[in-house]
């Protein structure tokens, strides 16, 4: 399974500087599909998670696998 998003306009700096509390994630180890039915993903980060406050990132942040359906993903985006 593919799964292909549109990119925005805004620049990696504009999405920082516009989030109060978040992770910006630079690098995933993998990402595999879980149950193709339900479209449950499982992945995880590698070496590249930050903690993004009042619009900064701030510091480094610990590395963490995460399993969920896709649409899931995209309500948290919201």
């Amino acid at each position: 399974m593919n799964l292909v998003f549109a990119g925005g306009k805004a620049s990696l700096d504009e999405m920082i500087a516009s989030t109060e509390h978040g992770l910006l994630v630079t690098r995933l180890w993998y990402i595999r599909e879980v149950d193709p039915y339900e479209k449950v993903m499982t992945g995880m980060t590698r070496d590249g998670l930050f903690r993004v406050e009042k619009g900064k990132v701030t510091t480094a942040a610990r590395n963490f696998g995460s399993t969920s359906p896709c649409w899931k993903c995209y309500e948290m985006s919201k």
